[in-house]
């Protein structure tokens, strides 16, 4: 019996390419973000999000996570997010993370999926606020990108 299925194996092996038997990874996504440089404590600012397929293939089971500046205050967001800032800290991680997810998108060659988020600066907050955005799909590695806004009180 052994040596029949290693006989079905060693066929399939030999029949089947490769690429079948993975899935075949995209290449050619890209994130781009657009906000304010500048922002006071206290504004709002509005992320632009674009999320373009350039690649040939289709990119399933998508995943969409925004990682907010620290302490900013998330206050909505088009598309509706599958899943928003609870507001309370999870388990004993000292760093509170706000973090914004969309899940179960595709994307198709030269599709673009578009999201506008808005968030409000820290009141407290002056320096450097970086808001970061990543992806991952069934067929896609991880990929992020920052963009930084500056907080100056007068």
């Amino acid at each position: 019996m052994v040596s029949v299925n290693r006989s079905v194996f060693i066929l399939l092996a030999i029949v089947m390419p490769a690429t079948g038997l993975a899935q075949e990874s995209c290449e050619g996504v890209v994130i781009r973000q657009t906000t304010s440089p500048r922002a006071r404590p206290g504004d709002e600012l509005l992320y632009r999000i674009s999320i373009h397929q350039s690649g040939s293939c289709r990119i399933g089971d998508l995943e969409v996570l925004d990682y907010l500046p620290q302490d900013a205050e998330w206050l909505d967001a088009i598309p509706v997010p599958d899943e928003v800032p609870s507001g309370r800290r999870e388990g004993n991680d000292p760093w509170p993370i706000s973090r914004v997810r969309w899940v179960g998108r595709s994307l198709a060659p030269n599709e673009t999926l578009e999201i506008v988020l808005r968030a409000r600066v820290p009141e407290m907050k002056t320096g450097w606020m970086r808001n970061t955005v990543c992806v991952r799909g069934a067929n896609l590695p991880r990929r992020c990108a920052d963009i930084e806004t500056f907080v100056r009180r007068d």
